[in-house]
């Protein structure tokens, strides 16, 4: 499979997940409103393993809907469930440069990576965010420990207090026994 030229400077802006309906449609997390993923326009998808779908081709956003607590994506081409079923669970990449701006406070989840974890209470450093993942509810960054561990730490702003990009640094105020019960 290819991959677009431009792979090496593409951020996740979401992450798709199963197909819904007959015509093409996939359900999506949603951490911005519907509006603000319909002025995508054209973005490339990143399957599980690494690799792009559609041999690196960009797919175009044809609608983007709210539903429930997340989005309904519609993409160009894709026109069936069976097409939709092969883009399932694909994050959704555009070039860095054209992310649409953010308001005070608000960050990219890919902006989190690299970010080291320090604890409130004692001011250790717990590690590094090295991924996140989503299941449902809040997402979960996993910050990899000194140990080469991995402590899954919620993204919630009661536990995540401080989130300082410019300094890469994430401040948690974990409730007690959180880090020692989600060491992977």
């Amino acid at each position: 499979m290819g991959s677009p030229e431009n792979a090496q400077d593409l951020v996740v802006v979401a992450r798709l997940g199963r197909a819904r309906g007959l015509r093409g449609e996939l359900n999506a997390r949603a951490s911005r409103d519907a509006g603000f993923y319909q002025s995508l326009g054209a973005v490339y998808l990143r399957r599980r393993d690494g690799a792009f779908a559609g041999d690196g081709r960009a797919y175009e956003v044809e609608s983007v809907k709210p539903f429930k607590d997340g989005l309904i994506y519609r993409f160009r081409g894709i026109d069936n469930r069976t097409d939709a079923e092969g883009i399932e669970h694909c994050e959704v990449l555009i070039p860095e440069k054209e992310r649409p701006p953010l308001t005070e406070g608000e960050y990219y989840l890919s902006e989190l990576i690299g970010c080291q974890v320090f604890d409130l209470g004692t001011g250790q450093e717990i590690g590094k965010v090295v991924r996140w993942q989503e299941f449902g509810g809040p997402e979960l960054l996993e910050v990899e420990d000194s140990r080469g561990g991995l402590i899954l730490i919620p993204l919630a702003k009661e536990i995540c207090v401080e989130i300082d990009l410019a300094n890469r640094r994430i401040v948690v105020d974990p409730p007690a026994g959180l880090i020692e019960l989600n060491r992977a």
